[in-house]
């Protein structure tokens, strides 16, 4: 280390040598240089193993701390695929087609858009409503599209084409709701100011009606197995029908508030009814009994959903969200936040990959569905 001694540097003013650096000196302002270098190396590696630096992922932050002192999982956040434009007036309706690959969107602007599912891309509007659209549903090979309309019709389209293959009249108010049979003979439609319809598809014209609500019939919802269906009022009461004959095989009276939603369980155990008090009630079906409240919207839900394995619920809000739900404990798992406005209508993807919404900002939204499984896994395990 002698060499350190005299470093050989001149004072270009006075022209003397640079008084030679002590070894003490050097020793000190070398550990000093070490220290920084080593606190610039341990940020450096800090920053190359946490995601969130990368991401800006507040999930991975929190996943990244998890893996330093807990073992607790920590939820994936839920994903918006796509925003898909194209409505100038709000979407109301929305469903998916049986496999999974399109989705259909009933809008205030009078039209109908079919969208694909995987890209958000817009396929085609389907225009010859004279009112708004209310409700939307595929049948259950795909092939058509039913839509029911303010102007107090429904119309049944080609799925492919977009062309009108029928139109039925003879509700005598306008068609709030729809809902077509797992099996494709019959569609359901509520009225209004109450009416309530059964259709024949393969006849193309009414085959019942039924007069058993005072209200608006917000919500109709088929069994899976095509045999009952329900129906959720204003008039604060949810009934069960024979989809057949008609005849009312339960009803659940002085509800809260309207019953703006229902839907059938996948199992056909269970009805889920969401109202315009926030509010969310799971039934048993064969009874009629209460089985859970789930709380959590601090405004009007307007639309539910189940998943197609059954295990969890999504319901749409007039508070710009929907919020996923796990059908056995009632537990809130997870909040969908995008929409700017209220949340009018939701629907899961038969293969559960996507769960797709459509509100009053006339936007429908895509998201992934996964995190909403995976919230629901852990709760059960």
């Amino acid at each position: 280390m002698s060499h350190l001694r005299f470093l050989g540097r001149v004072n270009v003013k006075s022209n003397r040598p640079v008084a030679a650096l002590t070894r003490p000196t050097l020793h000190c302002r070398a550990s000093v240089v070490l220290s920084l270098l080593a606190l610039v190396t341990l940020s450096c590696a800090a920053v190359a193993v946490d995601p969130a630096a990368t991401t800006g992922d507040h999930a991975a932050r929190a996943n990244h701390r998890n893996q330093r002192g807990s073992t607790a999982p920590v939820a994936k956040p839920p994903r918006l695929l796509h925003v898909c434009r194209g409505h100038t007036d709000a979407v109301y309706s929305v469903a998916f087609s049986p496999d999974s690959r399109r989705i259909v969107s009933g809008s205030w602007d009078k039209t109908l858009k079919l969208w694909d599912a995987a890209s958000g891309q817009e396929i085609r509007t389907l225009q010859g409503h004279t009112d708004l659209v209310r409700s939307v549903a595929f049948t259950s090979d795909g092939r058509r599209i039913v839509s029911g309309s303010e102007d107090k019709t429904l119309k049944i389209w080609d799925a492919t084409a977009g062309q009108i293959l029928l139109t039925l009249e003879g509700q005598t108010d306008g068609v709030r709701s729809l809902a077509v049979s797992p099996d494709g003979r019959r569609i359901a439609s509520g009225g209004e100011r109450r009416s309530l319809m059964v259709w024949d598809t393969a006849a193309g014209r009414r085959s019942l009606t039924i007069d058993g609500h005072t209200d608006t019939v917000y919500s109709v919802a088929f069994s899976p197995d095509s045999r009952r269906f329900v129906t959720g009022s204003r008039d604060r009461t949810m009934k069960l029908w024979d989809a057949a004959t008609g005849h009312e095989i339960l009803a659940v009276q002085r509800l809260s508030e309207g019953v703006r939603s229902v839907a059938f369980s996948p199992d056909g155990r269970r009805i889920a009814s969401a109202c315009w008090d926030g509010t969310l009630k799971l039934w048993d079906a064969a009874t009629g009994r209460q089985a859970l409240t789930l709380k959590g919207h601090p405004a009007a839900i307007h639309c539910v959903a189940f998943s197609p394995d059954g295990r969890w619920i999504v319901s749409a809000s007039r508070d710009k969200t929907l919020k996923v739900w796990d059908a056995a404990t009632g537990r809130e798992t997870l909040t969908l936040a995008g929409h700017t406005a209220g949340v009018w209508s939701v629907a899961v993807s038969p293969d559960g990959q996507r769960i797709a919404s459509g509100g009053d900002d006339r936007t429908l939204r895509i998201w992934d569905a996964r995190p909403a499984r995976h919230t629901v896994q852990r709760s059960l395990d």
